[in-house]
């Protein structure tokens, strides 16, 4: 199931042309609906994201089914969370995987959505908001039961939702005498020059990066 997620208040879109948040949602469905391969993207399959009942009535939850909010790796996105979205649905959760702004591989990547991955984690809140407020998926989940998993920089997201604080300053001295283990991807070559360049003409940007400890000028 998809959802469009539009946080409420001020949110930080990253540079991201899109201004809701696009969710994949999996969760136990009856045991007699029909399960089909579902093929990505649909227009012209590349691969496989795993068996599901897309828009199947769901199982009635005896007093709701925990949530787990799913974060994807740089440049990917949520769909590729399939393989564990319906292991999860099959165990018995609800599990929503969100595209983030700007870094997500169904959007021009920003230098914002590569930069300020701390803001990741006020994506999940605004998905958990948003389901638990959804007229049908909210009355699934047990509001008292959420949880998060991610995969590579998820994994980050996931650590500060939990309240992890980045140390920017001591990440760019390590790279400084460890290079060869901070080579930025390929798509974004030039990656610290360009943050730091932004920095300098964007308050905004140059705002964002010192709240979480980047040294700019």
């Amino acid at each position: 199931m998809a959802r469009r997620i539009a946080p409420t208040g001020p949110f930080d879109w990253r540079g991201s042309r899109e201004h809701t948040l696009k969710v994949t949602v999996w969760y136990p469905a009856q045991p007699s609906v029909k399960e089909v391969a579902l093929e990505v993207p649909p227009a012209a399959p590349l691969w496989q994201a795993g068996m599901a009942a897309p828009e199947a009535p769901p199982a009635a939850p005896p007093k709701g089914f925990p949530l787990i909010v799913l974060s994807h790796g740089t440049g990917g996105a949520g769909i590729q969370l399939a393989w564990l979205g319906t292991a999860l649905a099959r165990r018995g959760f609800v599990a929503a995987a969100v595209n983030h702004p700007g870094n997500n591989d169904e959007e021009p990547s920003t230098l914002e959505g590569f930069t300020l991955r701390w803001l990741r984690a006020r994506d999940l809140s605004a998905v958990i908001d948003g389901l638990l407020a959804d007229k049908d998926l909210g009355r699934l989940i047990d509001p008292k039961r959420i949880g998060a998993a991610g995969f590579s920089l998820g994994g980050f997201a996931v650590m500060t939702i939990a309240g992890a604080r980045s140390d920017i300053p001591g990440f760019l001295r390590y790279c400084a005498g460890h290079r060869e283990a901070c080579v930025p991807p390929p798509e974004l070559a030039n990656v610290n020059q360009e943050i730091e360049a932004k920095a300098r003409a964007d308050a905004s940007f140059r705002a964002g990066s010192r709240a979480c400890g980047r040294i700019v000028s």
